[in-house]
């Protein structure tokens, strides 16, 4: 059983869907929304051993049927109105710390398994990962840092600037955005550090944005959840096909 996590007017999310159906498997879509008001769960930890189940459109889901999840939340939901501010923000925090714990209990593939800092929205979570792998990779960072005032991680797009290229990375492949220089191909076809990275970050679906401004190129910022809505159809179906590798 495979569960995805995300909008369908996500292209990505549309287009795993479609191959998940051609492949004779019907996958179970769930919206942020939904998951966090309209989907009952239980959650059950004994030391090292989980169980429990999700509510799914009247079915009950249980945990251990899952063979992978497809994580594409972009966390813009917020408690409904009917509570005041206080229980609102009481709710908003026990929900996601609630799934946080449940979906980094699943032993199966989880396409992002991300950390407790995404979930939070700590502004220095991309800086954090983007260094890291820069380390990895043996190459410099220029670090594209989010102004403090704006309070949350946002999605991001790619970047339209000519002096930056972007390269995604779905599993162990690597799909460009365009034509990029062998330099930047060199770096990120570094499989080892990367896969190294990819265990220790639970990333396995990005964008790797490169500053070409500069003799050599630049890491300049690794996004977790790439905006593709207005990517070329033939990258998404790429993008697509390498993460359903990963997730059968």
């Amino acid at each position: 059983m495979h569960l995805i996590l995300g909008s369908r007017e996500d292209v990505l999310v549309s287009e795993i869907s479609r191959k998940l159906k051609e492949k004779g498997s019907s996958p179970w879509l769930v919206s942020e929304a939904d998951l966090f008001s309209a989907t009952p769960f239980a959650f059950q930890r004994n030391g090292v051993e989980t169980g429990g189940f999700l509510r799914i459109q009247g079915n009950d889901v249980s945990l251990a049927s899952l063979s992978s999840v497809l994580v594409r939340l972009p966390l813009t939901w917020w408690p409904g109105g009917d509570l005041d501010l206080q229980d609102q923000t009481f709710v908003y925090h026990e929900t996601r710390a609630a799934y946080f714990a449940l979906l980094s209990s699943l032993r199966c593939t989880v396409v992002n398994r991300f950390s407790l800092e995404w979930w939070v929205h700590d502004l220095t979570y991309p800086e954090a990962l983007t260094l890291e792998l820069a380390q990895r990779l043996n190459c410099e960072a220029a670090l594209a840092k989010p102004d403090p005032m704006q309070g949350r991680l946002y999605p991001t797009g790619p970047d339209p600037s000519s002096s930056t290229v972007a390269v995604y990375l779905a599993g162990g492949r690597f799909i460009p955005q365009s034509h990029v220089s062998r330099s930047v191909e060199n770096i990120a076809r570094m499989s080892p550090a990367i896969a190294e990275w990819q265990s220790q970050s639970g990333i396995q679906l990005c964008r790797l944005d490169f500053d070409i401004a500069g003799v050599t190129p630049r890491l300049r910022y690794a996004e977790t959840f790439p905006v593709m809505n207005e990517e070329a159809p033939e990258v998404v179906g790429e993008i697509a096909t390498a993460t359903l590798e990963v997730l059968l």
